[in-house]
């Protein structure tokens, strides 16, 4: 189950942060474990002394302590955790760029930023086997080539905090280069992230201020290209039969 949280103003965050430590109170009064299937994370680690005990937990730190005395392996997981509402990827200082944009996202708003948010970090498009998305990644495993991936630069581009550039970045670009538009990503990903779109958009801001390569010339028009070719197909079929009849038996 995915529950959708205000985490983009201060109250938002604050109801966030009642809501799961009252959850892991809830969850501890019927023995269940705060941990999940990959462990406890940044988002549950400060809930565990609800589970363990302050004393327990304590032990964990001593223990961590002795093997890691310069607390360089995993710092701020189990023991000395972040508080859930520390590090989010929103929080209310989140004020993503609002650029106009030629498609209009009607399941998100309107906003690029909106779809951009919706990829979770499942990882179902770093697959190697089944189905089809997303090709790209599986020929050269790199996360920036996944559906994942792209999501996440685009998100980053649109903070404008480590990405620039803006529709001019070039690692933006070198990520989707590669895609190739298959839509494979819209109907695979649970949460339908459709990087076909989002490249269409990218490219026809990044080619505002850029020259066009050749190939895109010459696919773009290719409607173009057909009518001249049937011009000059039928000028052929007519000067071969001019050229026929004049031709003595």
């Amino acid at each position: 189950m995915r529950v959708t949280f205000d985490l983009e103003s201060e109250t938002g965050v604050r109801r966030y942060a009642e809501f799961i430590d009252r959850a892991a109170d809830l969850v501890v009064s019927y023995g269940g474990s705060l941990s999940g299937e990959h462990g406890d994370g940044q988002s549950r680690a400060a809930l565990l002394p609800k589970m363990f005990g302050p004393e327990l937990v304590a032990a964990f730190a001593k223990f961590k302590h002795a093997w890691d005395p310069d607390n360089k392996l995993n710092p701020h997981k189990v023991v000395d955790a972040y508080l859930p509402t520390e590090n989010l990827r929103l929080g209310a200082d989140y004020r993503p760029l609002k650029p106009q944009t030629h498609f209009q996202f009607p399941d998100d708003d309107g906003s690029l930023a909106n779809a951009t948010l919706r990829c979770i970090g499942l990882g179902a498009c770093r697959k190697s086997e089944g189905g089809t998305m997303c090709p790209s990644y599986m020929a050269t495993r790199e996360e920036e080539h996944s559906t994942r991936g792209r999501a996440h630069l685009l998100f980053e581009l649109l903070q404008g905090e480590v990405l620039r550039d803006g529709w001019k970045d070039e690692h933006v670009k070198k990520s989707l280069d590669l895609c190739l538009a298959c839509k494979a990503c819209k109907s695979e990903c649970p949460a339908n992230v459709d990087v076909a779109t989002y490249k269409a958009e990218f490219l026809s801001h990044y080619y505002e201020s850029k020259r066009r390569p050749l190939r895109a010339h010459a696919f773009g028009k290719i409607d173009r290209w057909a009518a001249t070719c049937i011009r000059s197909a039928r000028y052929c079929e007519f000067f071969q039969s001019c050229h026929g009849r004049a031709t003595p038996a």
